[in-house]
């Protein structure tokens, strides 16, 4: 079924090796333009020679800078991989608090830097569109930063927008398939 995101454009993180690269070749073979970012310069040299619709450039997730330039460069895609990740190798009891903040700053701040960059299009264009944001609410819960998840949840999940600001009905953004900005109705979720 070539040709499924014809006409898409798709920006995924850490697609330099495994799943990333996978993704990003996968989403190029159904007509993506691919933007694919990772940290290895030569991961992302053999990945532009592998497939073509795909363009590559450098992008540490960590770094507020970088993702805001990279939302600049990027404009509004229609597909956000947040690939990028970390597991510490062996159990719970091995983690020193070094790697379990990494993998914080990693697996879900970086993931919610990269939301809150792509999001302002989405609105704009009033894409749908739910996200691992819910990880990254979830986290500050498990942490304990109690006053920051009741913050971070009034700003980010889709049930508490403005229905004027978010320009339908905040409630629709539940599981549907088409929001009430598509033109034929009877698809309307």
């Amino acid at each position: 079924m070539a040709g499924r995101l014809a006409g898409k454009t798709a920006i995924v993180t850490s697609a330099g090796q495994g799943i990333g690269r996978a993704s990003a070749i996968a989403m190029a073979k159904e007509g993506a333009k691919v933007w694919a970012t990772d940290i290895n310069a030569e991961a992302l040299a053999s990945l532009a020679k592998e497939q073509a619709g795909i363009e590559t450039f450098m992008l540490n997730v960590l770094s507020q800078d970088e993702v805001d330039a990279a939302a600049k460069r990027v404009g509004t895609p229609d597909i956000l991989f947040n690939c990028s990740g970390y597991v510490h190798a062996g159990t719970i009891m091995d983690v020193v608090d070094k790697d379990w903040d990494f993998a914080f700053e990693l697996n879900v701040r970086a993931h919610y830097r990269m939301m809150r960059a792509f999001t302002p299009g989405w609105l704009e264009n009033e894409s749908v569109f739910l996200h691992m944001a819910y990880k990254y609410l979830l986290a500050t819960l498990r942490a304990g930063l109690r006053d920051e998840f009741f913050t971070d949840i009034r700003r980010g999940l889709v049930p508490f927008f403005d229905p004027h600001t978010y320009g339908r009905s905040p409630l629709e953004n539940s599981s549907f398939i088409v929001s009430s900005a598509h033109p034929d109705a009877a698809l309307h979720g």
